[in-house]
């Protein structure tokens, strides 16, 4: 099988799986083993890409253990969200650029584990808030489709076409 074929099959079975958690008559308790069950695939996942064995043990430990400890600083996330909201978009600008002008193909295994962060925790905590909240989910993909379908016409519009 190529390797376009396994990333299809299994953004296809994700978004079943996803579909799956964001229907309601799925009990919360199979929701939350099946998104832990992903993001520690995940996590496993990202933490191959590290050149140690100790810094992939470390990342993995690190991560379990501020996803697990994240519910007792809610209060805290909420009144620093906005700050933490600009503080990962300046870093999703650092990566671009860091993307862009880096020509090597080994990252250094402190970069691959600030980003992996960065990356991985909004996302796992994106997760849990679609399955505790199911109706985001389809405001995001309301949204989506009326930002695509705006985007084409005014494509047409003003393209060359």
């Amino acid at each position: 099988m190529k390797n376009l074929t396994k990333r299809i099959c299994s953004a296809a079975v994700l978004i079943l799986i996803l579909i799956y958690l964001t229907h309601d008559t799925t009990a919360t308790s199979i929701r939350v083993v099946v998104a832990t069950l992903i993001s520690l695939i995940i996590v496993w996942e990202y933490s191959r890409l590290f050149k140690s064995r100790f810094c992939q043990v470390l990342f993995q430990m690190l991560f379990i253990s501020l996803v697990f400890s994240a519910p007792y600083f809610i209060g805290f996330l909420e009144s620093i969200s906005n700050y933490f909201f600009g503080f990962l978009f300046l870093t999703w600008v650092v990566i671009f650029f860091r993307v862009l002008t880096n020509k090597k193909k080994n990252i250094n295994d402190f970069l691959i584990f600030i980003f992996g962060y960065l990356t991985l925790l909004p996302f796992v905590g994106s997760l849990f808030t679609i399955i505790i909240y199911p109706g985001i989910l389809l405001y995001a993909v309301i949204t989506v489709s009326i930002a695509d379908s705006a985007a084409y016409f005014v494509g047409r519009r003003v393209g060359k076409t």
